[in-house]
């Protein structure tokens, strides 16, 4: 493992039971998901994650986590072996990797004020007072551009973005040191989207954050990421730093997934004129 690098992955397989037609009768049998992953994140990079729907990309994600169990190969985070933890060790392991899933609404405590969703991970692994827990709600919001009179609404009364908004501020909650980024600007509008980003982009150079962002459009992942891994039925077809692989991509697919990027000229440093306010 090189000096740097804060998560190494090898050989990673996942297998799944399921049906293959996609239908529900007959004999279920194990899917092959994940084919043998390979790479590794520096702490403070950021890494994309691209291909089509069904290439394995959140598999991969939720693997690295550990809500899916690998049938084989290895995960390393912080030089320790992660793959086999057990149940306790894993809650450990939680505050120090976080992921942000691609619906806010689904993830989110509808019956619950964003404040309580808010202070759930302080309550779960920090011993605080109330005191000490309203001032880090406060200061969640502040982070991620949202008035702390939020703290008081439902998720219901917030905009997709600004419940999005409420999902990063949640998994920077513990201050991780990787946090995974499901397809999470998906659906919102290209406005939003655009806000979005620019905010996680200022966040994870503000904190020094490893991101893995996981999406099917490799125009947003230029503009945020310093390298790109592409995946196909499960396997990495070509992965490099984004200027790289957007200037000289070696395998077709890669080049078909640039061919379908309306506009193939965006500027990478267009994030930088985006206001991160909601």
């Amino acid at each position: 493992m090189r000096a740097m690098a804060l998560l190494e992955v090898q050989g990673l397989k996942l297998a799944l039971r399921g049906h293959s037609s996609g239908l529900r009768f007959g004999r279920a049998r194990r899917i092959e998901i994940l084919k043998g992953i390979d790479f590794t994140l520096d702490a403070g990079e950021s890494l994309g994650i691209v291909g089509e729907s069904g290439s394995g990309k959140t598999s991969l994600g939720r693997t690295i986590i550990r809500l899916h169990e690998p049938s084989a190969g290895s995960v390393r985070f912080a030089d320790r072996e992660i793959t086999h933890l057990n149940a306790s060790a894993l809650r450990g392991l939680r505050k120090d990797m976080q992921m942000i899933f691609q619906d806010p609404m689904s993830s989110l405590n509808p019956r619950r004020r964003i404040g309580p969703i808010l202070a759930q991970p302080l309550h779960a692994f920090d011993r605080r007072t109330k005191a000490e827990t309203v001032q880090r709600v406060a200061q969640l919001l502040d982070l991620v551009a949202l008035p702390r009179s939020f703290a008081a609404r439902y998720p219901h009364e917030l905009s997709g973005g600004q419940r999005q908004r409420v999902g990063i501020a949640r998994a920077l909650a513990l201050e991780p040191k990787l946090v995974i980024a499901d397809e999470i600007v998906s659906g919102l509008d290209v406005s939003t989207q655009a806000q979005i980003l620019a905010l996680l982009r200022s966040l994870k150079e503000r904190l020094g954050l490893a991101l893995i962002f996981i999406s099917h459009d490799l125009s947003v992942v230029r503009v945020l990421c310093d390298r790109v891994l592409v995946l196909l039925a499960g396997e990495v077809v070509e992965q490099g730093p984004c200027e790289e692989v957007f200037r000289k991509p070696r395998h077709p697919y890669t080049r078909e997934l640039l061919e379908a990027i309306p506009l193939p000229d965006v500027d990478p440093d267009w994030l930088d004129a985006v206001a991160v306010d909601p």
